[in-house]
């Protein structure tokens, strides 16, 4: 059995659920991360709808009722 990452992600919301007694307010992953699991459950929708990572920099992507927030360094420039 292979633990994907949406495995991970719902172990994670639960684990909050289960510490905190609620849902944390967003979940905040990577560019990679989100790239996975915006895969993940599009495979899982069967292509129902098309999701690219602009939907989750939306604010259009939730797991388990929360929404997926990217984490995103902005670079400032150096004068």
């Amino acid at each position: 059995m292979t633990y994907k990452l949406m495995d991970w992600a719902c172990d994670v919301l639960r684990h909050h659920q289960r510490g905190h007694g609620r849902m944390p307010d967003c979940l905040l992953l990577t560019a990679g991360q989100a790239h996975g699991l915006v895969a993940e459950i599009a495979h899982t929708t069967r292509g129902r709808r098309q999701l690219r990572i602009d939907s989750v920099r939306k604010g259009e992507v939730y797991l388990m009722g929360v929404p997926i927030r990217l984490f995103e360094v902005e670079h400032g420039s150096t004068s």
